[in-house]
């Protein structure tokens, strides 16, 4: 993530250790969305544009 790219993560709450071969990555707050249904397919093409 430079800050100029829109990247795409797939992620999950979790308090468990990190699995062997996995990273953690800490997202701040304000910087990510919750899209639990079709509105993603919606949403995410028309936030690219900008």
């Amino acid at each position: 993530m430079n800050g100029k790219d829109f990247d795409y993560y797939i992620a999950v709450a979790s308090n468990q250790e990190t699995p062997s071969g996995l990273v953690e990555y800490m997202v701040p707050e304000g910087t990510w969305a919750v899209a639990e249904d079709y509105r993603c397919e919606a949403w995410l093409p028309i936030v690219k544009k900008y």
